[in-house]
Parts: structure tokens; sequence; C-alpha cells
């Protein structure tokens, strides 16, 4: 068996190898990412407790313990990765068990923008309460944590930002629609839903933001209107000023904006309705999004597909809808 200066070698040189895989693989993406940080971790692991079980062996000799206590020794050495790895997945197990019932029909008050919302424990919602910090209602641990601070807490989770996903059909088969928890029409409605998408006439996704605390240009949230106008702006100054057509009630720019014409329909702001509009494909249809501040205080974004043909109309059905679904959920 190797010395203490052989043992310590061989530590320094494969322990800087795996340093290396393990930083390369964190700041990697894909299978092969994770496999080699997995590997780099578990034969640290290994290292590890060999080096430990070696050096306890070294130190028994010269303090001359018993054969039987080096036996035992070596034996904990051999099962100690075994055992940390075993023990490391109970308790990731133990973080993901289900939910209680009593959690899954809780609302939790959230404060955005000087407005007040009551989430469910639906699993289509994220929140964000500060950078980096995310909870994901889909992840059990972190519904159990919330459920847990709105329980403790007298006052509502202050929160940047929360989000819809109204393509997760993936969620029929979750526990929350299995209670009779979903009293709005449209989460029973992604419930029941089979496919990606509730409905055409509802957003994909939809964002209520803080407008004074989060970036909103990093995360394609900026006000539409504003931007057009920008974008409108620099155009006549550079003497190159945006094409644009009729169409129906709005006014189409070459730069993917839909702009309500003569103040026929404006958002809560008081702005001219605006879309950002690009072709979905080869079907003729358009993805569009918009983004506006809300009379409440926050800012609403969200996302859509249209038939080119159907704009107006399918625009006007989403914006109540999203509307409708802001109204509910500021319903305790």
């Amino acid at each position: 068996m190797p010395g203490w200066r052989s043992l310590f070698g061989l530590t320094v040189v494969l322990g800087s190898v795996l340093g290396w895989l393990y930083v390369s693989a964190s700041n990697a993406d894909g299978f092969g990412a994770v496999f080699a940080l997995g590997l780099a971790l578990y034969v640290a692991g290994g290292l590890i407790s060999g080096a430990i079980t070696r050096t306890i062996f070294i130190l028994s000799a010269r303090f001359k313990i018993k054969t039987i206590s080096r036996v035992a020794i070596g034996l904990i050495g051999f099962v100690l990765l075994p055992s940390v790895m075993f023990a490391s997945y109970k308790w990731r197990q133990w973080q993901m068990r289900p939910v209680s019932e009593n959690c899954l029909m809780t609302k939790h008050p959230v404060t955005i923008g000087g407005a007040v919302y009551y989430l469910p424990s639906a699993p289509y919602f994220t929140i964000w309460t500060g950078m980096g910090s995310i909870s994901l209602f889909e992840v059990n641990q972190h519904i159990r944590t919330l459920c847990e601070q709105s329980s403790h807490s007298s006052e509502p989770i202050h929160v940047i930002l929360f989000s819809i996903d109204m393509t997760a059909g993936k969620f029929k088969k979750h526990p929350y629609c299995k209670t009779p928890n979903p009293s709005n029409q449209w989460l029973k409605n992604l419930c029941d839903s089979d496919f990606n998408w509730i409905d055409e006439n509802y957003p994909r996704k939809a964002n209520i933001s803080s407008p004074s605390e989060f970036d909103h240009r990093r995360m394609l949230a900026s006000y539409s209107y504003a931007n057009f106008v920008d974008e409108f702006e620099k155009a006549k100054i550079s003497r190159h000023p945006l094409e644009s057509r009729q169409m129906g009630i709005f006014e189409r720019y070459a730069n993917g904006y839909w702009v309500v014409r003569d103040g026929a329909w404006k958002n809560e702001a008081g702005e001219p309705f605006t879309l950002h509009c690009h072709d979905s494909g080869s079907t003729g249809g358009l993805y569009c999004s918009t983004s506006y501040r809300l009379k409440s205080g926050p800012q609403v974004t969200y996302d859509f597909r249209a038939s080119i043909t159907d704009i107006e109309n399918t625009a006007k059905k989403v914006d109540e809808n999203v509307h409708r679904m802001a109204v509910d959920l500021a319903t305790p």
C-alpha cells in the first residue's frame, strides 16, 4: 500500500485534474457535461474516501492499533462512498416527497408593483423574489417551502415577477388538478387539457412584473408602444422612415409592430394597443406579444399565436382573458 508521500502526490495530481474537469463541466451544457460532472464527483468522492482510509491506516500502524480495528477501518472506508451516495439519494427523495393536500389548497398572497395577488399552488406558476431566487410551483420542494413561508407570514410575499405557463398540458395528472381547488374556469380548462395549449383565445405565457424592480429589457419585457415610438423616431432621424400598410384597425409596420390607428383601441396605460409580431412558419400564422402597464401598478407581458386574417379578433379575446385572469388572481 502507498506511503504518505505517494498518497500526498496522488491527491495533488488527481485532485487538480478532477478540479479542472469539475470547473469545465460546470460551465458547459448538455448530457456530456452532466456525465463528466457526475464522474468527477464520483471519482473525487472515492479519492477522498480512500485518502482518509489510508491516512488512518498509516496512523494506526504508528500508534499500534489492533489488527481487528484496522480491518474495521478498512471496511468502513470501503462502504463510505456508497453509503454517502445512498444517503444523498434518500435525502433527495425526501425533499421531493408529495405535497400535502392542505398545501395544494393554499393560495399564496404576493405583492408586486403595488398590487396584491393570490396565487394558487398550481404547477403553471413560477415566481421570482429576487436576483437568482426562483420558485417553480411544479417542483414539490419549492411549493412546500412557499406553503411554509405563506403560513408563517402575516404579510404578502414580495415578488418582482410571476409567470403563468398556459402551454403545460403535461400537468393534467398533477395532484393539484385532482383537488377541488381549481375554482377559476381557466385553471379548470388547463387541468382538463390534453394539449400543449389551453385555447387560441388565451396567451401561451403571461408575466406580471414590477416596473421599478425588474430588468425588462434583459427579459424581453419592455413596453411595446414605447419601443415602437423609439424605433419610429430613429427611423425618421436616419431618413429611412418605416414602411406601413393598413390591416383592419391596425397599422402594420415593416419592423414587425402592429399599432392600432386613430385611438380605436387603447390599453390600460392609455396607449394605442401595440403588438410585435413575426411569422410563425409556413402556415400563415403570426406569433405576437405585447407589454404595457396595468392600472393597478404592475406590468403585464404576454404572447399568443393568431391567424393573420383574424388577428384583431384574436388579440381582443386574448387581452380580455388576460385581464380576467388578473382579476381572478387578485381575488382572495
